[in-house]
């Protein structure tokens, strides 16, 4: 926590620096979250298409899940269906925590900050902001329609429907965001031109240390 003594400028400027340092850190647990999406949805989505005509009728699902191979596939759709959902989430949850801390140490809105996104008047901070409340509180959602309005509109933008159970692993397919490095760029322009003194650079991606999988003991 930045010591409040610290005059303005200062505590902004280690708040910038230490939004930007969270992010390089925790790389390798949000890179591991990013590239499961991908792999777990391509598991998921041609087992689906597979068992959809199973799913029509209680009596067809059962007589699926009678077969050893049938009640197979249905269960590793469901599994990896679950994995890529929870994952993309938990990316949002993770990085919404650090927008939350920028924001509480900065007190500098960041609704309209960083990179667009392919919605429009819609930027990376606002969406994932939106996305991991989504994922809070989708129970609640389903429960009262007049709850977090400002948050299921974002929601509707992004993925056409504020309660799809995988909202997040949508946005990302739908951002263009083929590797990771591209959505952390992203995440990192939500910290651009805060500081504009010259005390640290406007911009956080030039320079950035690389840290991988490989080098975490």
């Amino acid at each position: 926590m930045i010591n409040e003594r610290f005059p303005k400028d200062l505590r902004v400027a280690l708040a910038v620096t230490g939004f930007r340092a969270n992010i390089v850190v925790k790389r390798p647990l949000l890179e591991a979250l990013f590239n499961i999406v991908p792999v777990a949805r391509a598991k998921a989505e041609p087992l689906e298409h597979e068992s959809a005509s199973w799913m029509d009728s209680a009596s067809g699902l059962r007589e699926a899940l009678e077969n050893p191979d049938n009640k197979h596939k249905v269960w590793e759709a469901s599994a990896n269906r679950a994995l890529f959902t929870d994952a993309a989430s938990a990316l949002m949850l993770i990085v919404a925590s650090e927008l939350e801390r920028l924001f509480r140490e900065t007190s500098v809105s960041l609704f309209n900050r960083g990179e667009s996104t392919y919605a429009p008047n819609i930027c990376v901070a606002r969406a994932v902001w939106s996305l991991a409340n989504q994922y809070k509180h989708l129970g609640e959602w389903r429960q009262n329609p007049d709850q977090s309005r400002a948050d299921k509109a974002i929601v509707r933008t992004l993925v056409d429907d504020e309660m799809r159970a995988d909202a997040a692993a949508e946005f990302l397919k739908r951002g263009g965001y083929r590797e990771y490095h591209l959505f952390e760029n992203a995440l990192i322009s939500c910290s651009d031109n805060i500081v504009g003194d010259g005390s640290i650079p406007a911009s956080g991606r030039a320079g950035m240390p690389v840290v991988t999988m490989t080098s975490v003991p």
